[in-house]
């Protein structure tokens, strides 16, 4: 084609993952000049149904750690598999409320989804939380509910748990949302 457009690139690495070829779809997108929402959907969309559940969601933080926004069929494809980890992790000897590594990686997963209901669930019913469950979860509030971020801080200075860089970066990151930041 003499000229190549975002659709032209897209439509292929849509038939590409149709085809299950994910390998030609990547290497489309990795040459896409400027990768927006479809870019990234197509490729998460992709990795989902041909069953690359790890490569989906590593693809989904990449998509959020580069700044562009999601949509819901995006967080569907994505919740699925967190879901899947969940019901697993509950059927096991190191359920999520009996395992802080397993809750917290759960209340980080969920939070990057935007289902904030659930990794709140997941963090009030865990036996034992440490500076990983509720860094999880203050950074999960910050983006959404920056008044429930600040006041789960508060609740986690009154345990022993000391907040580390993670956490400060939380409540900045929510001071900063709901606009009481000083510049």
């Amino acid at each position: 084609m003499p000229e190549r457009d975002v659709v032209s690139w897209i439509e292929l690495i849509v038939a590409y993952t149709k085809a299950g070829d994910m390998e030609s779809a990547r290497e489309f997108f990795e040459g896409l000049p400027a990768k927006d929402m479809v870019a990234w959907t197509a490729m998460i969309n992709g990795y989902a149904q041909n069953a690359h559940p790890r490569v989906a969601l590593d693809c989904f933080e990449r998509m959020h750690c580069v700044g562009v926004g999601t949509d819901e069929i995006i967080l569907v494809d994505v919740s699925k598999y967190v879901n899947w980890v969940r019901d697993i992790a509950e059927k096991s000897s190191f359920g999520l409320t009996e395992n802080v590594l397993v809750g917290s990686e759960l209340i980080d997963m969920y939070s990057k989804c935007g289902s904030l209901d659930n990794a709140f669930k997941v963090f009030q019913g865990m036996k034992e939380r440490n500076i990983f469950s509720y860094s999880s979860m203050i950074l999960g509030f910050a983006m959404h509910d920056a008044s429930a971020a600040i006041e789960l801080f508060h609740e986690m200075l009154m345990t022993e748990i000391r907040p580390n860089k993670v956490t400060f970066i939380g409540v900045l990151t929510a001071c900063s949302h709901a606009d009481i930041v000083d510049y």
